[in-house]
């Protein structure tokens, strides 16, 4: 049976894992696509020995391989390693979502005078006097 060599697909459009946690879940991610990749290839190698043992015959080899229950196997190993790369994901984008969540935002607080600031100072200006010298203030 050929392994695949090829490395787990990267997340794309996705910065890498930011914690500990992430990693751990990106590793199990990893983990679960090399796992499921592995049961496609054995499932690939049993319907290959099933053909040939049966010339060719689809249905010959699908029987064989439905009562020697080494299919159906294989069919519950690829739904476990495809669900446990989909819960592994899916907690990985709500732990981001819950650190993006909880980063401050720095153009929210562009604006914001501080404390320690003092604040620009504004003064009235009388009705009908223009904060240029020389300017008309026209009633609006």
């Amino acid at each position: 049976m050929g392994h695949s060599c090829r490395a787990p697909r990267p997340i794309r459009g996705r910065s890498p894992p930011a914690s500990p946690e992430e990693l751990v879940l990106v590793d199990q991610m990893a983990a679960a696509e090399i796992r499921q990749r592995q049961a496609w290839a054995a499932e690939t190698a049993a319907w290959n020995r099933a053909l040939a043992a049966h010339d060719g015959c689809l249905g010959a080899a699908g029987k064989m391989l439905t009562e020697s229950g080494e299919l159906a196997c294989i069919l519950r190993y690829e739904t476990r390693f495809s669900r446990q790369y989909r819960r592994a994901l899916k907690q990985l984008l709500a732990a981001r979502d819950l650190r993006l969540r909880n980063e401050p935002d720095p153009s929210a607080h562009r604006d914001t005078i501080l404390q320690n600031e003092r604040a620009p100072l504004r003064r009235r200006l009388p009705v009908g006097e223009s904060p240029t010298p020389g300017a008309v203030d026209m009633p609006g």
